[in-house]
């Protein structure tokens, strides 16, 4: 019998030195009771190979703690490998508690990321233009200029974002989808993922010029609004000169009533959609290029910075898409049809 049991545990080890098929269910469901037989006596492969099985959740529920557990055990007899398993999991633990972290702080604070379905289109928009707040909790990072002194009364955090490029904002767009479960929209060579751009957000002339941006309208993530898009919205079903009123001062900061600075968002009149701020306080970067000009991209509704004209719903702007100003932030667009039919509510 206790030849047996040698000859059993000698095949296993050897097995173990080739190598296990994991691509084989069958064979790893009939290794599984030798692999924990033998890692409880000990054996450094075996415990390795239970620590894998763990991490991916092989023949077993994926649980990280039970696969450190056993990766730590083969450590201790001086396997490499495990080792690298270990540092492997606990980089990806801390990415997940991170990303966690995230996730409750955007939630927290989504009650200034409200989207408004926009009447007779296909899309909807955000009721206010993206906060600081907002931005900071999806990017780490608040690179607005106006960054504190607000206004008596107005709160800091709920000013607009500004400093932004075009780039920066279709990164934020991509990140922001990722952390709320969206489909990202926009993708870059080819890539959807930002950390495979080779773009640092806010980081001097960075740019992504050479490459080639495309814009999924099927996906049902964040992204710009098209000049279109911006235009019908802005309007709000009404024919005022600007965003609700033809009264600057009811609507817009601009540089006749600012201070010279922005200011929390939503504290004007709202136009016809219930939008706040469409014209004035930021300016809006758009999807479109300017006039077919790949050089530029649009962006519209003026800003603390800019006269009265520059907030009319019909003027438009353009800048290069890596410059940033303390003038120009963006709005958040989702295309309903899509957020629609995976609801299940379009046959």
């Amino acid at each position: 019998m206790q030849d047996s049991a040698n000859a059993i545990e000698q095949w296993f080890e050897s097995y173990i030195f080739y190598g296990i098929n994991y691509d084989n269910e069958a064979e790893i469901e009939f290794l599984k009771p030798l692999n924990e037989s033998f890692a409880q006596k000990g054996n450094a492969g075996a415990q390795s190979n239970l620590g894998y099985m763990y991490k991916v959740g092989l023949g077993v529920k994926k649980d990280y703690e039970e696969a450190l557990k056993w990766y730590k055990k083969a450590a201790e007899q001086g396997d490499e490998d495990a080792k690298e398993s270990i540092a492997e999991i606990i980089e990806e633990q801390k990415r997940q508690e991170e990303k966690r972290r995230r996730q409750a702080k955007v939630e927290k604070i989504n009650k200034f990321n409200e989207m408004i379905k926009i009447p007779g289109r296909d899309f909807e928009m955000g009721r206010y233009q993206v906060t600081q707040e907002l931005y900071e909790a999806v990017m780490d990072w608040n690179p607005s200029k106006f960054n504190s002194n607000a206004d008596s009364g107005e709160t800091q955090a709920q000013r607009p974002v500004e400093y932004v490029s075009w780039y920066d904002a279709i990164y934020f767009c991509n990140k922001f989808s990722e952390l709320c479960g969206l489909e990202p929209v926009y993708t870059v060579d080819g890539e959807t993922d930002v950390e495979q751009w080779c773009y640092t957000p806010h980081k001097g002339n960075d740019n992504l010029d050479d490459s080639d941006i495309e814009m999924n309208k099927n996906a049902d993530g964040y992204r710009l609004p098209t000049e279109g898009e911006w235009e019908y919205a802005a309007k709000g079903g009404e024919n005022y000169e600007y965003a609700g009123s033809d009264d600057i001062d009811e609507v817009a900061w601009y540089d006749g009533n600012s201070g010279e600075k922005t200011h929390q968002v939503g504290l004007k009149k709202p136009n016809g959609y219930g939008l706040y701020d469409m014209c004035g306080n930021v300016g809006e970067w758009c999807w479109d290029f300017y006039d077919s000009d790949e050089d530029y991209r649009v962006h519209r509704g003026g800003s603390w910075y800019n006269n009265a004209n520059n907030a009319s719903v019909s003027n438009r702007n353009n800048n290069n898409p890596y410059n940033r100003n303390n003038n120009i932030g963006f709005w958040l667009v989702r295309s309903s049809s899509i957020i629609f039919i995976r609801a299940g509510k379009i046959p």
